[in-house]
């Protein structure tokens, strides 16, 4: 049982697969305040009697509504069209989606996953679904609507009051955001703003700069 994926000759498995799990997550923009989520998790596993044979024990979706600026969530919805135990799973289950609404993005939002489909109220299938989620919701603000915004909007020189916005919002939630000594950190110090421009913001690269060039032109 192959699992297809980009990158399976990194750290491949040295064995035939007899279980994968995939977990999508995808978004979009749906007007200016609001965001939606959408997360699939797949659970298959090789038929016994022919490892090339995939049988579906998993198959649950999620979508999510949030708004960007209250961080609060307005509609939850989950599905259930392939369960190990369907009759049981998808009818008994004490937990339901709805109860994610007006809790905020963040913390709280993983916190409330944990209580409603955590132990025995839920599934910890749907709550490894949900964690995944909560997990990326930052990122699908930031690319579909905070990157967005600047690259066709901003002006290049709020290039550094923005950056200084988004380094306040997650500085030391990794080893490259540390406050102070993480590389971004320092690029930022410096007032070294290309790298994260050429990634996120094309566009607004380009006009920082020429608004650069400009200043270095005047100061000649």
């Amino acid at each position: 049982m192959a699992l297809s994926s980009p990158y399976q000759n990194a750290l491949p498995l040295e064995a035939e697969s007899g279980f994968h799990r995939r977990i999508f997550i995808d978004s979009c923009k749906l007007d200016a305040e609001h965001i939606q989520i959408r997360g699939e998790l797949v659970d298959k596993r090789s038929d016994y009697d022919d490892s090339h044979q995939e049988i579906d024990v998993h198959g649950m979706v999620v979508r999510l509504r949030y708004n960007v600026n209250t961080r609060l969530v307005i509609r939850s919805e989950m599905a259930l069209p392939q369960m190990a135990f369907k009759d049981i799973c998808a009818q008994e289950m004490p937990a339901k989606a709805e109860e994610l609404e007006g809790c905020k993005v963040g913390s709280e939002f993983n916190q409330r996953v944990a209580e409603v489909f955590g132990a025995s109220r839920g599934c910890m299938h749907l709550m490894t679904l949900y964690r995944a989620i909560g997990m990326a919701m930052n990122q699908a603000s930031s690319w579909n609507h905070t990157f967005r915004g600047l690259d066709e909007n901003c002006p290049p020189e709020s290039v550094p009051h923005a950056m200084n916005l988004i380094h306040a919002n997650i500085a030391d939630t990794c080893h490259a955001w540390k406050s102070v000594s993480g590389g971004v950190s320092r690029d930022f110090a410096a007032n070294n703003y290309g790298p994260m421009l050429e990634r996120c913001t094309p566009k607004l690269l380009g006009r920082w700069q020429q608004f650069e060039q400009d200043n270095n032109n005047k100061h000649k």
